[in-house]
């Protein structure tokens, strides 16, 4: 996008004639072009089953992938690549609808700009279903307005993104228009001194004016200059400004231009103040309302500080307004611009500051107070983690296994590679929708006893769904427990046989810890051959309902009981799964190796 700025600076700034400069831009032309596409077309040139799945792409194409998902479905909408829409994909046209991704437990409707498929992944956050683990979906924190859940708990009025990484300020990119950057969707990532660089332009195109130049659009080297970086904003901030389908943290393309004009425009404005020109009202003007705008982002997080800002940014414009008009001398002019810069310096620094006070390596990155509240933040799509017990049993039955084990995504794979160095299959790719390997692949590597473990994340709409039912149905369960409720053993493993089909849960899943045949009731985790059900429902401490039932209606914990269940729960392994679902999410793990024997 920053290639109409490049040719328009070159045909500007050549001292060449214009026959010498329409040559040299034809061969750079030609150049361009031949080493951007010689990759990606030795990709599609090299039959498919020497390379690697194209990842993202429908047809196994890395040209589909850069001139479909990665091109025309990022201005218009996504319609391919990861085979379905993501939840806050594109742009609402409705008012009040700023929240692109569904709130955690609402039902999400298509997004505008995509077409309808099967393939379409789970909605990481919301489901038109009852969960599955025996408590309702918790309500998104912040506004009620239609906002996106904020991460953390930090509060997110008024429709603005929480930022807390993937999750559910993901695709939160507001409504298309000209304004859009200026929204509090995308404006708290970047547009803290949009409006100063705006003005700046203005003050730098006067003020490099010199007075041989008869002309109001006569250029100069500094005018040359200046057009270079013009060039580069108006084409970005036009996309991001219609643009159906994008992270809001690819607004950083923004940063460099943004930075130019600002500091430019900052130095011209102040020398034209100082000179009390006519242009000595673009530097009051462009403080006032970067205040103002500024305080708005704030009143989501800091509603105290955004007054504070906002009075501030009053008090100080008013001298600078009124300074170059009246005859007092005052020693220090400059401290009053200084200190202006300083007041409209301070939000956005801290926002900038907020990813490292955090420690923060979201999949999806982005700043702001709301990664404080999580400290540390996720994993951007997924916020996966190891489970202990899933890594013990796999690493323990390996053996010469070539892969720990397959699993749907890579977001669930990851964790596992990282911990363990070892090789995890994602059969479907980034987000589990990509076709990389058939059944009779997956069979035969099975087979040949190079895959012996298949954890299912909870997820379903991937793009294996006919390699997952053949895993459910000819694929034994290993039923993996870490709670003291359960058998003596604090951690206990068995494999369970194979079962017919029985009813799930309203969620969707069937509950962890699948029982033996000859259980009294199903879903009770723990229970004993002898079929005596546990004293407390599946996969509770904390006295509330199993899977997929009502409460019993029991008395309430007393304290003490309390205190032991908080104990216990903090002692536990975290829950398996992850994936797209983030933690929590139940996971099953199935032994392959006895299907062939």
């Amino acid at each position: 996008m920053i290639l109409p700025a490049l040719y328009l600076y070159y045909w500007l700034a050549a001292e060449i004639n214009w026959k010498k400069k329409l040559v040299h831009l034809s061969i750079a032309t030609v150049f361009l072009a031949v080493f951007t596409l010689i990759w990606p077309m030795s990709v599609d040139m090299t039959n498919s089953s020497n390379r690697p799945y194209e990842g993202g792409s429908e047809t196994n194409s890395a040209l589909e992938l850069a001139f479909g998902y990665n091109g025309t479905e990022r201005l218009l909408g996504q319609t391919t690549g990861t085979g379905g829409a993501f939840p806050g994909m594109g742009s609402s046209s409705k008012k009040g609808s700023k929240s692109m991704t569904p709130p955690s437990g609402s039902k999400s409707k298509q997004p505008s700009g995509t077409k309808s498929s099967s393939k379409a992944p789970t909605p990481p956050s919301g489901s038109k279903k009852k969960s599955s683990s025996g408590t309702p979906p918790a309500k998104p924190s912040g506004s009620s307005k239609g906002g996106a859940p904020s991460m953390g708990g930090t509060k997110a009025a008024g429709g603005g993104a929480g930022t807390g990484g993937g999750g559910g300020g993901a695709f939160n990119i507001g409504t298309a228009g000209p304004f859009r950057l200026l929204q509090k969707e995308l404006g708290p990532q970047i547009s803290w001194l949009m409006l100063i660089a705006v003005f700046g332009v203005i003050s730098s195109y006067a003020y490099f004016r010199s007075s041989k130049m008869k002309k109001w659009y006569a250029l100069n080297a500094q005018r040359k200059d200046l057009w270079l970086w013009v060039g580069w904003l108006v084409p970005v901030a036009g996309f991001f400004s219609v643009a159906s389908f994008f992270h809001p943290y690819y607004t950083i393309m923004i940063a460099p231009t943004m930075a130019v004009l600002a500091g430019v425009g900052i130095y011209t404005m102040i020398k034209q103040w100082r000179e009390k020109s006519l242009w000595a009202m673009l530097l009051p003007l462009s403080i006032l309302s970067t205040s103002i705008l500024q305080a708005w982002y704030l009143t989501d997080y800091y509603p105290t500080l955004a007054w504070v800002l906002l009075i501030a940014g009053i008090v100080i414009s008013i001298p600078l307004f009124v300074l170059p008009w009246i005859a007092i001398k005052l020693k220090n002019k400059r401290v009053w611009p200084i200190a202006a810069l300083i007041i409209v310096m301070i939000a956005p620094t801290w926002w900038a500051l907020t990813p490292t006070l955090a420690g923060s390596s979201d999949g999806i990155p982005s700043a702001g107070p709301s990664l404080l509240s999580s400290m540390g933040g996720g994993g951007g799509m997924g916020n996966s983690q190891v489970d202990s017990t899933l890594l013990n049993y796999v690493e323990k039955h390996q053996g010469k296994a070539e892969y720990l084990f397959a699993t749907d995504d890579s977001s669930t794979a990851a964790p596992y590679i990282i911990k363990t160095g070892k090789a995890v299959m994602a059969m479907g790719g980034f987000n589990g929708t990509d076709k990389a390997i058939t059944l009779a692949q997956f069979k035969k590597l099975v087979k040949e006893g190079k895959i012996k473990y298949y954890y299912s994340g909870g997820k379903t709409g991937g793009s294996n769904n006919e390699i997952v039912s053949w895993i459910k149905k000819h694929a034994k369960k290993v039923s993996l427990s870490n709670s003291s409720t359960q058998t003596n053993n604090s951690s206990s493993v068995i494999v369970a046989s194979k079962m017919k089909s029985t009813k799930a849960p309203t969620g969707g899943q069937a509950p962890s810890g699948t029982v033996k045949p000859g259980s009294t009731k199903p879903g009770a985790a723990g229970t004993k051959s002898g079929g005596n059900p546990p004293s407390k429902p599946s996969g509770s401490t904390n006295g509330t309902a199993p899977s997929g039932t009502k409460p019993t209606g029991k008395k309430k914990l007393t304290k003490s009981q309390l205190k032991q269940t908080k104990k216990s729960n903090k002692s536990k392994t975290p829950s398996m799964g992850g994936g797209m679902g983030g933690p929590g999410q139940s996971g099953t793990l199935y032994d392959l190796s006895s299907i062939y024997k």
